[in-house]
């Protein structure tokens, strides 16, 4: 396939515009629409907010904590909440229970050599993940 010099300047343009917006944050704000136009640890008006998923699935004292505390670091550092929304937005889910998802895969996934297992250490992770999923 041969690239017209026109096709490649106008791909080039598209990339930078792009790029300009993600700094911008217009990706970010357009998640937050998506999530109801919610604050980070509000979920929106969707239902499914931190408070809701932690009233409707059992966690132990050491998982509410760890959400607490992950939701807290979302509060406090852009850069995961940045991460926390894409990942919602390509999960399908609300910004609340992504932070749920990723504080119990924290919890129940080792680390080796600095990499995360694909494997789940412990059924009850997996059981969280299907429940908040299931909201």
């Amino acid at each position: 396939m041969k690239f017209e010099k026109k096709h490649v300047i106008i791909a080039l343009v598209v990339a930078v515009a792009l790029w300009f917006l993600w700094k911008k944050g217009f990706f970010s704000k357009l998640t937050a629409k998506a999530n109801a136009g919610g604050t980070p640890t509000d979920g929106g008006s969707s239902g499914i907010d931190l408070d809701y998923i932690l009233s409707h699935v059992n966690y132990t004292g050491t998982e509410r904590a760890a959400i607490r505390s992950l939701a807290k670091k979302a509060e406090e550092n852009t850069d995961t909440r940045q991460s926390l929304q894409a990942k919602a937005y390509t999960n399908g889910v609300s910004f609340d229970q992504q932070v749920a998802l990723d504080a119990i895969w924290m919890l129940y996934h080792v680390k080796v050599n600095g990499v995360w297992s694909e494997d789940w250490t412990d059924y009850r992770g997996k059981e969280l993940n299907s429940k908040v999923r299931n909201l």
